[in-house]
């Protein structure tokens, strides 16, 4: 159950957003097309003045071809901001106006589940 929760709100963060909308938008990197279903944007990892970060995005996944960092959305937001996958989840849900899932209810000792 748990694992169908996470896949639901992973899922509902890739149709709301986009890789390369999330760049443009959260890192203020601009997007330049370089062929189909393809952009080259300024690594968000790294300071660098000519663009090496390819964008498949189709894909959603990102490669920088200068650092080496790589990934999907998840893997992008939680390396810039410095936080784990859940950090990650939750910022882009945020982004994408997902509200945050109600806290999982704590059984007691003698609670049995149905």
């Amino acid at each position: 159950m748990q694992s169908d929760t996470l896949e639901r709100r992973k899922s509902d963060v890739l149709d709301r957003l986009d890789l390369a909308g999330v760049i443009n938008r959260e890192f203020s990197r601009p997007i330049i097309p370089a062929g189909r279903n393809q952009v080259l944007v300024l690594c968000p990892v790294h300071a660098e003045n000519n663009p090496s970060c390819s964008v498949n995005t189709d894909k959603g996944l990102w490669n920088c071809k200068s650092c080496g960092a790589k990934g999907n959305i998840f893997d992008l937001v939680a390396a810039v901001r410095s936080c784990d996958f859940w950090g990650a989840l939750e910022h882009l849900e945020s982004c994408a106006g997902i509200a945050p899932p109600a806290p999982a209810k704590k059984r007691s000792k003698g609670q049995v589940s149905a």
